[in-house]
């Protein structure tokens, strides 16, 4: 019989006789008993010693290979005659060729006499030698491959390495690419990976002696005997734990804080919470872990059940930190320090059933124990703890913020950041807790203020410690996780005649988020809420999401019938909308809507599409929506015109709809009316209780959908969700949302994006002045603060950093110029704005409309005005010198329509509004950098004798700053080529010594260059990168100079193939004949090719999952009509004329070439047009370049037919 104990990272590994004849399996972990680097035929000097990861690739025309050395130190106490079998396990990370076919890979050994370091070890100098398929070409390595293994991705890979490790307590070995043969290349997990459970290792089967004495191997002399209890099973019915086990537990704050110090997802179990239970069975089905082990729970499923005590024995730590459990905020720090330093958690009466031994011990109190380091105080935890992060090399990017008063504040030890721990005996949720004279005196007494400076305090601490994540340098983001801490509340800037539920009084968490009391949002914030059972699932959900590209868009009105055009903005058009920003991104995403409209009477007219494209660029201005009908627009399925013409009603809201579509989903967002309770529209409403089923990302932008003292939404959240704390009104639905909605589908995390929608916070009103302006002329004060409102009551519970798509590209070329000792920023905003005449009720309006604005400001009585905003960061220690803004102007007499809201008291009439049209901010971030914002407004209007002009403006702007060092430009070459290198050279000016840190992304991954530079005066570093993917790439540039930082600065490149690649053969093939024609058509699961020949012209029609090509090569002209999610792209040429024409959600541009003369048309956004058709021309090639190869490779038509001139 067989039995199998499992110990994970563990310095010590201690093992018991299960019986005589027995077998016994042992864990060598790689933490402590191995050394793992990779080489690098492209970079022979550089070091992967430290890396996360380990590389293994074959050759490309004689470079470009990766190899990867691992060497085990097998304990010595560990008799080698009793070893049957040795296995090394390692985790593969990525491997983009495997789903089409696993890659094999080939173990070799290093002889002992070859020695080598993991933090020296390069390509040069390897003990295998450099040559191709040769490994024996220095004689340290046996050119005789021992085993082989093939991998697939995020698995387990596995040899048998038997024969090295019977002959020897050293064991060496080396990977590689069976036989070096290809470009494929795979990706393991190093022992530094971050997650240790994914960290390599080797198990040993031994015949186990007829023997009842411990096989201890230890760093230390002495054993650490495993005491028996009646809890643990028999040694002969011990389970296999395996690398991927659950622990169950009962709601015992310290039985959940000592499991949440384990690096295994943690449920905590409560029999009468029957809703977390049943969630609980669809998180185990998904996550499908190795064994359950319940502590001090009677969970049914359990494979395992033990006390708290038996935990360390189950799964051995580095060491102990030992609490008291008299003092709940002092337990929480333990229980973060021996999280972070791989110690168990243990109370005082515990201690000694693991005496005597020599392990490392922090005690949290006066104990007696010989050797112990005491840290008895807050304080002192904190400091060790940030003193021991900094020497592990690691950087922190979130804080959580807890109270210790809250049974699930024991769960805070789950997330990878730093704790700030408060006792408040108040539950966040009970209405008299936020009780008091004034809302300053309330926030007072529930420690807001307080809390602000200790976050402040610790930001600090950080960047002094140097364990700031550099990250934020990159996306100026930093986290903050709540755990029962009180919601801020602040006064509702808005004087409503609604009767409501929130009183006028909002609850928010922004006050936590200004951080340095500037009026500003320095945090991405989210919260964990309401149970411990509740909490643990959202948590656990968190580590097992797998992303989703599956949107469900459930949209009713929020206004009566008849009046849906007094709303531009609600909610049927915020569906619309966000439908739009998915389906640009990728996403497959359905949209049902309350159907008001009971006959279409469209016709199949392109132009049609065209104009609502025109609309979907600016979808805010009632013009727009007037001129082709509100319930027309927002009921019809526009976005599949270019499909089904004439388009179709959308698929109407109801409630089997709306359950079944939440389940369906992995992201679901409600626009329309409800409450804490339910949503409804019409006479139909759902139960929370009904839709909060499934682990899915929520958002209801429904009213009081999140209000903290009473929804039903919040206290059944599973995983994610977003909602309003208060009143939401239709009239400013979208004007907070828009970017939220634009930003979401983006590599952004969901917190970044809330807070994108908060420009300042109503923590320190007198403040906001910084503003320069735009708030305290326009937004205090007055009426259009409801559109603020909209944002400040926007509340995320959940996992902040949590990404909804991790990789999409978005692209800011902005660079400055060194000119007379100063650096200058310069940029050009201009427009063409559409003039749009229309009548409603009898009245004729005609306005300017702008594409794509970012908001639009709005007040009682006056024209509503776009507002563009643009923005870039300063390096730390800038100074402005000067703003200079060159106007140029267009004037015309004008009818707008003039904001008339029912529930607001008419103004006065107006003069000239906006008085100004510039405005600046400037934001200090967390690492004193500036964050600067222009916002621009593009229009003015006049009121004079009864009658309006309208003044629109294009933009030239100039800003001069000095800097004591800045990034000036990121070069690199527009084209390259697959498996080719790139230069990448990182232009600058001024003095610096620290790391200068490159990252290029691509629409799959992102790869990190960092290199150690001192410069002064003008300089340049240049970098190579080889990229491994077709398509767009990104490269953003940042400096850490210490105390200063810069950036970042962007560039991109394209990659294109150099040769075709090598096909799997089509699944599926049909031959058609006619008198006329001969069409050859394939398909496989990657790609669809059909091929015509009729009449002298030659069709060819290319289907990827990412675009369509339809090219066309006739007898005397050529047309190519390129399709994608976001873009429709066409050309056509013969012998006098080129036409091309772009058609996006950003405008459309038509440019034809008539004989040498050219004419240009452009609607919409110029500037990004120009970069839409750049993208366009270059995907263009790629695809006629995979058009050409798979014609020649499997359509065998006449080779005449392929006289395109291929570029």
């Amino acid at each position: 019989m067989i039995y199998r104990v499992i110990l994970f990272a563990a310095l010590f590994l201690t093992l018991t006789t299960l019986r005589s004849n027995a077998t016994m399996f042992i864990v060598v972990n790689s933490s402590q008993n191995a050394e793992d680097s990779y080489v690098n035929a492209d970079h022979p000097s550089y070091r992967y010693g430290q890396s996360e990861e380990l590389h293994v690739g074959g050759f490309y025309s004689g470079k470009y290979a990766k190899r990867v050395y691992i060497r085990y130190t097998i304990p010595q106490t560990i008799p080698l005659s009793s070893i049957i079998r040795a296995e090394f396990h390692i985790y593969v990370l990525q491997c983009p060729t495997c789903p089409i076919s696993p890659l094999s890979i080939a173990l070799h050994e290093v002889y002992s006499n070859a020695s080598w370091n993991e933090y020296e070890i390069t390509w040069d100098d390897q003990p295998c030698g450099t040559q191709q398929g040769n490994l024996g070409i220095t004689g340290g390595c046996n050119a005789s491959q021992l085993t082989a293994s093939v991998c697939n991705e995020k698995n387990w890979c596995v040899f048998d390495i038997t024969p090295l490790v019977k002959k020897d307590y050293v064991v060496n070995f080396v990977l590689v690419r069976q036989g070096e043969v290809d470009e494929r290349w795979i990706v393991f997990c190093s022992r530094e990976c971050v997650n240790s459970s994914l960290r390599h290792y080797v198990i040993l089967t031994l015949e186990e002696p007829t023997s009842t004495t411990p096989i201890t191997t230890s760093t230390t002399t002495s054993s650490l005997p495993i005491v028996t209890t009646s809890t643990l099973p028999s040694t002969t019915t011990l389970p296999k734990i395996g690398n991927r086990p659950l622990l169950m537990v009962n709601s015992n704050f310290y039985d959940v804080l000592a499991a949440s110090v384990l690096p295994f997802p943690v449920l905590v179990y409560n029999y009468s919470n029957r809703f977390a239970t049943q969630m609980f069975q669809d998180f185990i089905t998904s996550y499908s872990p190795s064994s359950i082990i319940g502590i001090n729970v009677n969970y049914y499923d359990v494979d395992l059940e033990i006390d708290r005590s038996d935990l360390y024995r189950l799964f051995p730590r580095n060491g102990f930190v030992v609490i008291d459990e008299k003092n709940r905020s002092i337990a929480i720090y333990a229980a973060f320090l021996a999280k972070y330093l791989e110690y168990g958690l243990l109370n005082s009466s515990q201690i000694e059933e693991f005496a005597p031994f020599e392990a490392s011990i922090i005690c949290t109190y006066d104990c007696n124990i010989p050797n112990a380091t005491k840290l008895l105080s807050e304080t002192q935890l904190l400091n060790y703890l940030l003193d021991r992060l900094r020497s592990l090399n690691f950087t922190v990017k979130e804080i959580s913020l807890v109270n210790s008063a809250r049974d699930y504040a024991a769960l805070a030890p789950r997330r990878n950041s730093i704790p700030i721990v408060f006792y408040l005996p108040k539950d966040e949720r009970n209405p008299n807790s936020y009780r008091g004279v004034s809302l300053e005196e309330v926030n007072e007494e529930n420690g807001i203020s307080r809390a602000r400076e200790r976050i402040a305090e610790l930001i600090n601490s950080l960047r002094d410690e140097r364990i700031f994540d550099k990250s934020y340098l990159f996306d100026e983001t930093f986290y903050l996780t709540i755990f029962g801490m009180p919601f801020g509340v602040v006064e509702d800037p808005l004087n409503e005649t609604l009767a409501n539920l929130d009183g006028d009084v909002l609850f928010t968490d922004d006050l936590y988020g200004d951080v340095n009391n500037d009026g500003f949002i320095d945090l991405a914030i989210g919260r964990f809420c309401c149970s411990p059972e509740l909490v643990s699932l959202q948590l656990s959900n968190v580590e097992n999401w797998k992303g989703t590209k599956s949107v469900g868009i459930y949209a009713s009105y929020r206004s009566a019938e008849g009046q849906e055009f007094l709303a531009p903005q609600g909610s049927m058009m915020s569906g619309l909308l966000s439908e739009l920003h998915f389906r640009l991104a990728g996403f497959e995403v359905k949209r049902f809507v309350e159907r008001r409209t009971k006959h279409l009477n469209l016709s199949c007219d392109f132009s049609l599409f065209e104009r609502l494209l025109e609309l979907l660029r600016n979808p805010l201005h009632s013009l727009e929506v007037l001129s082709i009908g509100y319930r027309t627009i927002v009921e019809t399925d526009w976005l599949s015109l270019t499909s089904v013409c004439p388009p179709t009603p959308l698929p109407e809201l109801s409630i089997p709809a709306m359950l079944s579509g939440f389940q369906a989903h992995g992201m679901n967002l409600y626009f329309g009316l409800g409450n804490e309770t339910h949503v409804y529209w019409v006479n139909f409403s759902v139960d929370a209780s009904e839709l909060m089923r499934k682990s899915s990302i929520v958002i209801f932008d429904h009213p009081l959908s999140v209000y903290p003292l009473t929804s039903k939404f919040v206290e059944l959240n599973p995983f994610l969700l977003i909602g309003s704390s208060g009143i939401t009104h239709d009239y400013f639905a979208l004007l907070p949302l828009k970017n939220f909605l634009r930003c979401l589908p983006s590599s952004r995390s969901v917190g970044s994006c809330l807070k994108e929608i908060k420009f300042y916070s109503l923590s320190s009103r007198e403040k906001l002045e910084g503003l320069a302006g735009i708030i305290s002329d326009i937004f205090l004060g007055e009426k259009s603060l409801a559109a603020k409102k909209e944002g400040i009551e926007r509340l995320l519970f959940g996992d902040p950093s949590l990404k909804v798509d991790p990789i999409f590209l978005s692209l800011e070329n902005l660079t400055p110029t060194f000119e007379n000792n100063s650096f200058l920023l310069r940029f050009e905003l201009n427009f063409t704005p559409s003039y749009v005449c229309i009548t409603n009720d009898d009245v004729h309006y005609c306005d300017f409309v702008f594409p794509d604005p970012d908001f639009y400001l709005e007040r009682e009585g006056r024209p509503p005005v776009p507002v563009f905003v643009r923005e870039f960061v300063l390096p730390t220690g800038s100074e402005l010198l000067e703003l200079n803004v060159v106007h140029h102007l267009t004037k015309r007499e004008v009818n707008p329509m003039i904001v008339d809201y029912p529930f607001f008291e008419e103004e006065e009439s107006f003069v000239i509004y906006p008085e100004r049209n510039v405005y600046l901010s400037r934001v200090l971030l967390l690492d004193n950098r500036s964050l600067v914002r222009m916002f621009l407004i593009p229009i003015s209007y006049t009121n004079v004798s009864n009658s309006i002009v309208a003044t629109v403006y294009n933009f030239t702007i100039l800003l001069r700053y000095s800097a004591p060092v800045e990034i000036e430009r990121v070069e690199v070459q527009e084209e390259a080529l697959l498996f080719r290198p790139v230069r990448i050279t990182v232009k600058g000016r001024g003095n610096c010594e620290g790391e200068l840190i490159v990252k290029v992304e691509n629409n799959e991954k992102t790869e990190e260059l960092r290199r150690s530079i001192v410069v002064e005066g003008s300089w340049e570093e240049i970098f190579y990168f080889n990229p491994s993917r077709e398509g767009l790439h990104k490269i953003i540039a940042v400096l850490d100079c210490g105390t200063r930082f810069v950036g970042p600065r962007e560039a991109s490149f394209f990659v294109r193939l150099l040769q075709p690649l090598a096909l799997s053969p089509p699944s599926k093939s049909v031959h058609m004949f006619g008198r006329d024609f001969v069409e050859l058509s394939y398909s496989s699961p990657f790609y669809g090719i059909t091929c015509r020949m009729e009449n002298g012209s030659t069709t060819y029609v290319l289907v990827t999952p990412e675009y369509k090509l339809d090219l066309v090569l006739g007898t005397t002209f050529t047309s190519e009509h390129l399709s994608t999610p976001e873009i429709v792209y066409f050309v056509f040429t013969n012998s006098s004329t080129t036409i091309e024409r772009l058609t996006t959600p950003f405008g459309s541009l038509r440019k034809e070439k008539l004989l040498g003369n050219v004419e240009i048309e452009i609607k919409g956004n110029g500037t990004k047009l120009e970069l839409e058709l750049e993208q366009a021309k270059r995907l263009l090639l790629l695809a006629r370049e995979k058009t050409k190869a798979l014609a020649a490779m499997l359509c065998n038509l006449p080779s005449r037919e392929l006289h395109i001139s291929w570029p």
